[in-house]
């Protein structure tokens, strides 16, 4: 049973009375442990693809599943509820709440979904920042540096014990250094953890140390030897 199963995926946007793809994909396939990365060229179709997959924009054609789900034939409510269970996002730009600090910005997600937060789960959420070099959990998140920052997302996404985690150029806004003590976090938990990693990212290093490599052009995935 593979954690991510993609098939026929097709993304159209209608322009007059003509019809241009976005995304063409016959199939992509991941296993619980395995990591993808996604290179190709700004506007081919990286963002859309990932949020496709993501249960965050429904395709015109074609059907993805996690584990045997098949999340567009769920209602958006339903989806939205599997997503929030599990799947972890990272995004490029944080996607942090100013003005909380940085254990609050962790269990924020389950606070939007009306949940008490149960104090051991408070415990678990300040082991992860500890474990990913944020030893101050009640620090601003605005006084952290852009590393931490990142650091924190993704502490945020692990809380979940998520399955699937998709992240977008995840290191993209970070120096050499950070960029590569996150993505060895990166890597380091998907593994331990079993969670599936779908990567859209331009960073070299990161890439290698991820199980298979593709690009996507012009909508079409091809693989990278």
């Amino acid at each position: 049973m593979s954690a991510l199963y993609a098939e026929n995926l097709r993304l159209c946007l209608r322009e007059g009375r003509r019809e241009r793809f976005l995304l063409e994909i016959d199939t992509l396939r991941l296993e619980a442990g395995q990591s993808l990365a996604v290179s190709g060229p700004s506007g081919g179709g990286k963002t859309t693809l990932l949020h496709v997959l993501a249960g965050l924009l429904p395709p015109s054609g074609g059907r993805v599943f996690w584990d045997e789900e098949d999340i567009y034939a769920l209602s958006e409510t339903r989806r939205d509820a599997l997503r929030a269970g599990a799947a972890g996002m990272i995004f490029q730009d944080f996607q942090l709440m100013p003005g909380l600090n940085a254990l609050d910005n962790v269990l924020l997600p389950q606070t939007f979904r009306g949940w008490r937060t149960p104090r051991g789960r408070r415990r678990e959420a300040v082991e992860l920042l500890d474990r990913l070099g944020i030893a101050a959990p009640r620090t601003r998140v605005e006084k952290l540096s852009r590393g931490e920052m990142q650091r924190v997302a993704l502490a945020r996404a692990f809380m979940n014990d998520c399955r699937l985690l998709f992240a977008d150029e995840p290191t993209a806004s970070l120096d050499a250094a950070n960029a590569d003590q996150v993505a060895d976090l990166l890597r380091g938990l998907c593994r331990e953890r079993r969670s599936a990693l779908i990567c859209v990212t331009h960073d070299a290093r990161l890439m290698a140390g991820l199980d298979h490599c593709v690009r996507l052009d012009q909508g079409r995935l091809k693989e990278v030897a």
